[in-house]
């Protein structure tokens, strides 16, 4: 029998109590599954859980779907009915791994990683799929932002996003060793992210090279050194932003 990529839906409950304290105990309860092919063939759907169907997700509160992404394929799944979930359809993008998802206003912002161009990883955005409609969900456009691009955070209103390029090591066809610097890159749109005009920026951590020597005393790995930078080494994994939007966190790997 073949394992199978899931989507889990679950209630939680959060009961409050104080004893000079607040202390939270939360109570999850399991309402339901899905499961979902990582390819669709002629003899039906094919599962495998080690085929990475699924790799995050995103769920539109407003219209109660939930978008899948993993590698060459976008589930979208209508969770109206969250006792009774259902596949809308899977949409495949052929040479691409589908690696963060994100609703931001009326698009699905996704990140993709090139499988075919290893340097040319992708933001791309999606118009949302419109609710009743039988037509698979547009690509409105693609965004070339970088090296594996891993983990995508949209800004409130939707005119910027963050994107983390990981920047993974790879040997090339030839078996030559690649190591892409690893870097943040910002992508803005003056008027939201259907607008034609747009711009790209790439922050990178080039300035850390002369600084080798002051980090590893402190824990921070190199692992890569021979014939490489520091600033290659680092695979920028996950971004969080402070309160006010002003200053990113950057975890690196």
């Amino acid at each position: 029998m073949a394992l199978m990529n899931v989507v889990f839906c679950v209630a939680a409950v959060l009961t409050l109590w104080s004893t000079g304290h607040v202390s939270a105990l939360v109570t999850v309860k399991h309402v339901s599954s899905i499961y979902l092919p990582y390819n669709l063939t002629s003899d039906g759907p094919k599962y495998n859980l080690s085929s990475d169907a699924v790799e995050q997700n995103t769920y539109d509160v407003k219209e109660k779907i939930i978008y899948a992404a993993g590698y060459e394929v976008l589930h979208v799944i209508d969770c109206a009915d969250a006792s009774n979930m259902k596949l809308l359809y899977t949409k495949f993008i052929a040479g691409f791994d589908l690696t963060d998802i994100e609703v931001c206003g009326d698009v699905v912002l996704v990140s993709a990683d090139n499988q075919d161009s290893r340097l040319d990883g992708q933001l791309m955005v999606f118009k949302k799929h419109i609710r009743g409609s039988t037509v698979e969900i547009d690509l409105l456009k693609s965004v070339p932002v970088g090296a594996k691009p891993d983990m995508i955070y949209p800004l409130e209103g939707c005119k910027s996003v963050l994107v983390a390029l990981e920047g993974d090591a790879f040997f090339d066809d030839t078996g030559k060793f690649i190591d892409p610097e690893g870097g943040v890159a910002i992508v803005s749109w003056p008027n939201g992210p259907q607008d034609s005009a747009q711009s790209v920026k790439t922050i990178d951590f080039k300035a850390f090279n002369s600084k080798v020597a002051e980090l590893l005393p402190s824990g921070v790995r190199y692992v890569y050194q021979e014939n490489n930078t520091f600033s290659a080494d680092l695979e920028p994994e996950y971004i969080a932003l402070d309160p006010a939007n002003k200053k990113a966190y950057v975890c690196l790997q």
